[in-house]
């Protein structure tokens, strides 16, 4: 499994937060952070913030584009193009095929020119039950993303789409979205906190970026795709 070969690589113990009954939060933490929810604050997330400094890790926002949510889409059976909603981001893959239709109008608005989805670009659940959920656009057809959806555009000089994709909706990546998501009956994370989100990145012996490892995984998980 090669989300396993992830946490091999990175060996961390997040079974750490079922051992905590209760802690306590400073009133500098609760100042500095602006967050008056006691999930920000568990146990857990402390321990993973110290593992990602003593760790080779990045905040996202060096290595993609400033990431955003999709449109409302106007739906129209008889459309020739497709959208890509929450609903359609699965755990281990995108459904194109149950995807709704729209028009090719709709899609060639200028005005939704940005949420057109290229080939590599990483989609993100929102809003609602399965919110971090995340997962690799790896098509070449006309899509859009709908307005539950996160696009994020990877910088590819900076970091490998697939083991971005695969970091983000891991473990690490998902501790990470409950961190940061607002709400309680409707949970959503907004895009400008998915840019506070550290990445690990593997290197080798040499202290450089290991891309034998990074290319292995991604051949292997775009014949996935």
């Amino acid at each position: 499994d090669i989300e396993n070969e992830l946490y091999e690589r990175f060996p961390f113990n997040f079974d750490e937060k079922f051992k905590a009954k209760s802690f306590k939060v400073t009133q500098n933490e609760i100042l500095k952070s602006k967050r008056l929810d006691s999930n920000f604050y568990k146990p857990l997330y402390k321990k993973l913030d110290i593992f990602f400094s003593k760790n080779n890790s990045i905040k996202l926002n060096a290595l993609c584009e400033n990431p955003y949510r999709g449109i409302q889409p106007v739906y129209d059976e008889n459309g020739e193009y497709k959208v890509i909603n929450s609903k359609n981001i699965k755990k281990t893959e995108i459904d194109y095929i149950n995807s709704k239709k729209i028009n090719k109008f709709f899609y060639n608005l200028d005005e939704n020119k940005k949420f057109r989805i290229k080939k590599n670009d990483i989609l993100m659940y929102s809003t609602g039950a399965y919110v971090g959920q995340t997962n690799i656009f790896v098509k070449d057809d006309k899509f859009i993303a709908s307005n539950h959806v996160t696009l994020i555009r990877p910088k590819t000089n900076k970091i490998n789409p697939f083991y971005l994709s695969l970091f983000l909706n891991s473990k690490f990546g998902l501790c990470q979205t409950d961190k940061y998501a607002s709400g309680s009956a409707q949970r959503e994370i907004y895009p400008e906190s998915v840019l506070r989100f550290d990445v690990l990145v593997p290197l080798n012996k040499d202290e450089k970026l290991d891309n034998l490892w990074i290319k292995n995984i991604s051949e292997r998980m775009n014949k996935f795709f």
